[in-house]
């Protein structure tokens, strides 16, 4: 699932996480829960919105008490930053996303979480017709 072979790598898309794409204002969140979209899975809370050609979309996660302890938010999050990593070349255009993590994810692996992740994707249409199943 890496990236396609034969490809030089200035043109491989890339798969990192950059920090200015991560959400950290507490009104683009409010803003996102009041004028985004949401679906709700199994292991997480999608809130989303797909923004203007030439904006950059971002990204958040998060996982409350209710969850755990520490080890087990950080684990969770973890996998749903991965996931997110994993697939961000997947989605149709510039999308903002916040995942919620649910109790139902405190003992998964990654395998699950990325096909639950792209069952959220297919479902919502923001899947690219030609990405990989």
């Amino acid at each position: 699932m890496g990236a396609p072979v034969g490809l030089p790598s200035s043109q491989r898309p890339g798969f990192r996480l950059p920090h200015d794409r991560v959400l950290k204002v507490q009104s683009d969140f409010e803003d996102l829960k009041q004028n985004g979209e949401r679906f709700v899975t199994r292991y997480f809370i999608a809130n989303w919105r797909i923004e203007p050609q030439g904006t950059l979309g971002k990204y958040a996660v998060i996982a409350s008490k209710r969850l755990g302890n520490a080890v087990v938010r950080n684990r969770v999050k973890r996998l749903l930053r991965e996931t997110y990593r994993l697939h961000q070349h997947e989605f149709s255009g510039d999308l903002t996303l916040i995942m919620v993590a649910r109790k139902a994810m405190q003992n998964k692996k990654l395998a699950d979480v990325e096909r639950e992740f792209r069952f959220f994707l297919k479902k919502t249409g923001l899947w690219v017709s030609g990405a990989e199943s």
